[in-house]
């Protein structure tokens, strides 16, 4: 219909994930024009830092799962291991961008200077030995091993779970992932879920209720900053009711870090201050970034498409609204004089 004229405009929410290389491919041609930019919605992979085992204090030779990701440098380690850019160009068609936090690169609030982690074998395994993890047998079919890593047991495996909710693209990439760390000497075991079992709430369910190693979600970014995810009040535990203080329990990681605590309350009674605001905004990006309390995959490309003689159509970060500027929207003869 867009390629015959009967229709204009499609916009992003009518257009699903598998049309996707259907649209690049017409785009190209110039049969259609397509206008992408990063959506509202994150594709993660989620630490499980704080297991809900240790709220009653972590027993190094207990039952509880060794304390794999505590240390920044092992998460750090995880992220350069992991090839974000080819699975944006493989399993996304280009169509996205690898995330320095949870800002586009192009929001006006983004840290300048910032890059994303690409992928570095040698970098993370630098890291991985800094962090204590040996490969002693330089075999990467088979796991590093605790050797001074604080609070890990002498000769643990670093060797992990990690849930998905079964889907096709997400099992697609989760597999990626998993093949990825092997490179590093990470052994990942992936099981997939029906999302009903995976989201269960809290206290039952695997993540709400804190029972996960590893995990890849998708999180709809309703505010730009996403503070309850990481800010530590909103850890959900028995105490509050599985609820944290006031997201209904959002931080289901387990992070915890005193300047991103400090940080995000500046930032929630910064009232009109928006100078103080924007300095914590990116202080809050430059930690997500640094410290790396989840690895940013991608963001959803925001997809609208459009007859070839449509002109002066744009995407806005700052608005939901796609027909914000309608009044500098026009077709066809217009356009030409335009341009």
């Amino acid at each position: 219909m867009v390629k015959s004229g009967k229709c204009d405009v499609v916009e992003s929410s009518a257009v699903p994930y598998d049309a996707l290389q259907n649209i690049v491919t017409e785009s190209n041609a110039g049969t259609i024009k397509a206008f992408v930019q990063p959506g509202e919605e994150w594709e993660v992979l989620a630490f499980g830092i704080k297991p809900v085992s240790y709220d009653d204090g972590y027993f190094l030779y207990g039952t509880d799962r060794p304390d794999f990701f505590a240390d920044a440098r092992t998460r750090q380690a995880i992220t350069y291991c992991i090839d974000r850019e080819g699975i944006i160009n493989d399993l996304l068609f280009g169509l996205s961008e690898v995330p320095l936090n949870s800002l586009p690169s192009s929001h006006p609030w983004q840290v300048s200077g910032l890059s994303p982690m690409a992928m570095d074998i040698n970098k993370a395994n630098e890291l991985l030995t800094a962090a204590g993890w040996e490969d002693y047998d330089q075999n990467p079919a088979t796991p590093r091993v605790a050797v001074n890593v604080a609070n890990i047991i002498y000769g643990t495996p670093l060797s992990f779970k990690f849930f998905i909710a079964d889907s096709g693209i997400r099992s697609q990439i989760a597999e990626r992932i998993v093949a990825s760390l092997a490179q590093c000497g990470i052994q990942v075991t992936l099981s997939k879920y029906d999302p009903n079992e995976l989201y269960q709430p809290a206290p039952d369910g695997m993540l709400f209720g804190r029972q996960f190693d590893l995990a890849q979600l998708a999180w709809q970014l309703e505010d730009e900053i996403p503070c309850e995810m990481f800010i530590s009040s909103e850890m959900p535990t028995q105490n509050n009711f599985w609820l944290g203080e006031v997201s209904g329990g959002a931080n289901f990681m387990g992070y915890a870090n005193s300047q991103m605590d400090d940080a995000c309350q500046s930032i929630r009674r910064s009232g009109l201050n928006d100078q103080l605001r924007l300095a914590k905004i990116q202080e809050v990006m430059n930690l997500i970034a640094q410290d790396v309390p989840l690895i940013p995959l991608y963001f959803y490309p925001q997809v609208v498409i459009a007859r070839t003689d449509i002109c002066g159509l744009t995407l806005d970060h700052s608005s939901n609204n796609l027909l914000q500027n309608l009044e500098g929207v026009d077709y066809g003869e217009s356009c030409l004089s335009n341009d």
